[in-house]
C-alpha cells in the first residue's frame, strides 16, 4: 500500500473517532498528516471518497437521519499567517468569531417555536436531537420572531461542567459533549448541562447585506449568539488573531481550537461560491492544540516537601502551546489505577492553561503495569499507601528536606531574593544547608561559597542580603514559610490574627486550634502534632525571624464589616491584594466556605471546584470581582 494510500485510510479512521468523540491524535498532529495529503492530491488527484472530499458520519441506532435542505459544508484550515494572507480578499470586510470546539446543529424554528435540531452529520444528512436540544437551557424554546428560520450553532460542554462531571472517562470536553447529543435519553443528558452558541443564519424571511447584520437579528430575537467582531484591515486582523491565541483563549469559559473568518458581505460570498466539501468564503485559522497524545515511556516518582511520592509521565518530545514537554504530572497513584494506566498506553497530556503539564487519561491499552515503589527513590524509607496518595515515611529524606527549603524561600513565603531553586539544591547538595535555620548561618561560610563556580562577590552578597532581609517578614509569612503540614496562606493569616504569637500557638491544643475560623479537624490535629518539635522555632527565633503579630489597625472603612469572605481562583490582581482591602473595610478572609462565610469570591478558573460546590451547597452567594468591587463601594488601585 502506497504512503498516500495508507495516509487516506488513517485520516478516515482519526475522523470517524474524532466524530464519534474518541479522538486518536490531537489536532496539531492531524493537520500536519491532512495536509500533507492535501499537497499530494493537488498534483496527482483526488479520489471522490478521500478525506479531504468527505465528511464523516457515524450513524447511532435508535436517531433518526434527516437530510439538510442546504448542504453544512466544512471550512478549510489554515495555522499560519502566510496562508491566512493567501485567503485574504483586500478590500472586504471580515468577520471574526471564536471556533468552538463542539458539535454542528442547525435549529429551525416555526411560528416561534423550537421546531427541530438536526446534527451535521456528513453535511447532507445528520441525526435529529431535538429532545437533546429541548434541555439547553440557555437555548430559548420561543422566540420573537414568528416567520420560519434555520440557524446553526455550535453544541459544547462549558469547562466547569466538564471538571465538576467528568470522572476521566472523557479527554476533554468536546468528547463529553459528543456523548450527550447523541443520548436517547434527554434526562441523562439534561444531567451534562450542554450549552450552545448560534454563529450562523441559515434562513429567514427577512434580508440582510452583511452577516453580521444576520447575527444581530439573531440576537435580538433572542438567541444566544456566539461573539462576533467585524474588520477589515489585514494587519490588524492577523493582530488580533495573535492576541486572541495568547490572551484571550484563557479567558474564554468555553473551549475554542482557533478562530473562524467569514467575508461579511454577502452578495460576495454569493460570488465567491463553494466547492462540494467547503466555502471559498470561510476559512478556520486554528490555534495550536492545548492537549497532545502520546504513548508513556516511563514513569520517574518525586518526593515533595510533604512527603508525598508523586508519579510522572516521561514521553517522547510534543509540542503544546508553543511549548515543548518531555513529561507530565500522573496526580497520585490512584489516578494510575482508576485510568488503567500501563507503560506503553496512548495517553493525552493537557497544558490548557496550566503551568504544568498533566496526563488527562489513558486512550488504549499498555503492555506492562505500573507499580508503586516500596521504598522512596530518595532516600530508600519505606512508601506507605494513604487512600489515593504515596508518602515517603523517611524523616530525614533528602528529597523532602530539599522542597521544604524551596518552598520556605519562595515569594508567597520568605520571598529571600538571590535564593532561587538551583542555588538552593547546589547549597543542599553541598551539604551547606539542610534546614531553613541554616540559611541564616551562610554569612559564616561565604567564603566556601564564593569559591564556586559561577558564584563571585556580587552574587554571594545578594544572596546573603536578601538572606538578613528576609528577617523583616511578617509573623504569617514566617509561619507559612515554615511548613506546617495543611497549611496554606489564608489559614496562616487566620491563626496568626488569633493568637498573635508563635508561643500562644504552639500551646494551643487541636480542639482550641478548631475554634479558628477555617481550621479543621484533619488541619488543627496536624499542626498541634507539628508544634510539638520545639527544635526548628527555636533555632529560627535566635535567628531573629519575626514570630510575634504586630498589633492590629483599626479599619479606616466599615463597608465589609464582620463580613467572611473565601477567595478561590485567579483575579485581576494578587490575592493578597484583596484580602487588604476585605481587611482595610472591616471584614475578614479564611481558606475555607462554612455556615459562617458571606460570600465567596471566585475565579473564572476555579468554577466547578469544592469551594464552588460547597458554597452552592450552603446557598453562600458566589460573586465575582466586579461584585466584589461594587460591595466595597468602588474599585481600589
Amino acid at each position: 500500500m502506497s504512503k498516500n494510500a495508507v495516509l487516506r485510510e488513517q485520516l478516515s479512521l482519526f475522523d470517524m473517532a474524532y466524530e464519534q468523540g474518541n479522538p486518536l491524535i490531537s489536532d496539531t498532529e492531524y493537520e500536519k498528516k491532512y495536509n500533507e495529503l492535501k499537497k499530494f492530491e493537488e498534483k496527482h488527484g483526488v479520489p471522490a471518497d478521500s478525506p479531504t472530499q468527505v465528511i464523516p458520519f457515524s450513524r447511532v441506532k435508535g436517531l433518526e437521519v434527516v437530510k439538510h435542505p442546504k448542504p453544512m459544508l466544512s471550512l478549510n484550515k489554515v495555522n499560519d499567517f502566510v496562508d491566512l494572507r493567501k485567503w485574504f480578499v483586500p478590500g472586504q470586510q471580515i468577520s471574526i468569531q471564536p471556533k468552538l470546539d463542539g458539535l454542528t446543529v442547525v435549529l429551525k424554528y416555526e411560528n416561534g417555536e423550537l421546531a427541530d435540531a438536526v446534527l451535521r452529520g456528513d453535511g447532507y444528512e445528520g441525526e435529529r436531537i431535538l429532545h437533546i436540544v429541548r434541555t439547553i437551557q440557555s437555548l430559548p424554546q420561543q422566540i420573537s420572531y414568528q416567520e420560519k428560520l434555520e440557524a446553526r450553532g455550535e453544541i459544547f460542554i462549558p469547562f466547569k461542567v466538564f471538571e465538576e462531571l467528568n470522572n476521566g472517562e472523557y479527554a476533554n470536553p468536546r468528547s463529553m459533549a459528543a456523548g450527550a447529543v447523541r443520548l436517547l435519553d434527554a434526562n441523562i443528558a439534561a444531567k451534562r448541562k450542554l450549552d450552545i452558541k448560534i454563529f450562523d443564519l441559515v434562513s429567514s424571511n427577512e434580508e440582510f447585506i452583511t452577516d453580521f447584520e444576520q447575527l444581530m437579528f439573531l440576537f435580538n430575537i433572542g438567541l444566544p449568539v456566539v461573539d462576533t467582531k467585524v474588520k477589515e484591515n489585514l494587519e490588524k486582523i492577523i493582530s488580533y488573531c495573535s492576541h486572541y491565541e495568547r490572551e484571550t483563549r484563557k479567558t474564554l469559559p468555553y473551549p475554542i481550537d482557533g478562530l473562524v473568518l467569514k467575508i461579511n458581505d454577502l452578495a460576495i460570498r454569493e460570488k465567491m461560491g463553494e466547492t462540494s466539501k467547503t466555502p471559498k468564503w470561510a476559512i478556520a485559522f486554528k490555534f495550536e492544540s492545548e492537549e497532545e497524545f502520546t504513548t508513556l515511556g516511563c514513569v520517574q516518582w518525586q518526593v515533595g516537601k510533604t512527603g508525598q511520592v508523586t508519579p510522572v509521565a516521561i514521553f517522547d518530545p510534543i509540542k503544546i502551546d508553543g511549548v515543548i514537554i518531555t513529561k507530565a504530572t500522573l496526580h497520585n497513584f490512584g489516578f494510575i489505577q482508576e485510568q488503567n494506566l500501563k507503560l506503553g498506553s496512548r495517553i493525552v497530556v493537557a497544558r490548557a492553561n496550566d503551568v504544568i503539564p498533566k496526563v488527562v487519561k489513558a486512550v488504549s491499552e499498555g503492555i506492562a503495569e505500573i507499580t508503586l515503589p516500596k521504598n522512596c527513590p530518595i532516600c530508600g524509607a519505606a512508601v506507605k499507601l494513604n487512600g489515593a496518595n504515596a508518602y515517603c515515611t523517611g524523616t530525614e529524606c533528602p528529597g523532602q528536606l530539599k522542597e521544604k527549603l524551596i518552598h520556605f524561600c519562595s515569594r508567597d513565603a520568605m520571598d529571600i531574593k538571590g535564593m532561587g531553586e538551583e542555588t538552593i539544591k547546589t547549597l543542599f547538595n553541598l551539604h551547606y544547608i539542610k534546614t531553613p535555620a541554616d540559611l541564616y548561618t551562610l554569612h559564616q561560610i561565604a567564603d566556601s561559597i564564593k569559591s564556586l563556580y559561577a558564584y563571585g562577590d556580587k552574587k554571594v552578597r545578594a544572596m546573603l542580603d536578601g538572606i538578613e532581609e528576609s528577617k523583616n517578614q511578617p509573623f504569617q509569612k514566617v509561619l507559612y514559610a515554615i511548613n506546617v503540614p495543611y497549611l496554606g496562606r489564608t489559614n496562616a493569616k487566620a491563626l496568626v490574627k488569633e493568637f498573635r504569637n508563635i508561643d500562644s500557638l504552639m500551646a494551643a491544643s487541636a480542639e482550641r486550634l478548631r475554634e479558628v475560623e477555617g481550621i479543621g479537624n484533619i488541619t488543627a490535629e496536624t499542626i498541634a502534632e507539628f508544634f510539638k518539635d520545639e527544635k526548628l522555632i527555636n533555632e529560627l527565633k535566635a535567628h531573629g525571624l519575626c514570630f510575634v503579630s504586630e498589633e492590629p489597625q483599626e479599619s479606616s472603612e466599615t463597608a465589609l464589616k464582620d463580613m467572611v469572605f473565601v477567595i478561590s481562583g485567579t483575579l485581576s490582581k494578587p490575592r493578597q491584594f484583596f484580602e487588604d482591602v476585605i481587611v482595610a473595610n472591616g471584614g475578614k478572609v479564611t481558606g475555607t466556605v462554612s455556615k459562617k462565610t458571606n460570600y465567596l469570591i471566585l475565579g473564572p478558573d476555579k468554577s466547578g471546584t469544592a469551594k464552588h460546590k460547597q458554597a452552592e451547597k450552603l446557598g453562600i452567594p458566589i460573586i465575582n470581582e466586579e461584585t466584589f468591587w461594587q460591595l466595597v463601594g468602588g474599585r481600589v488601585e
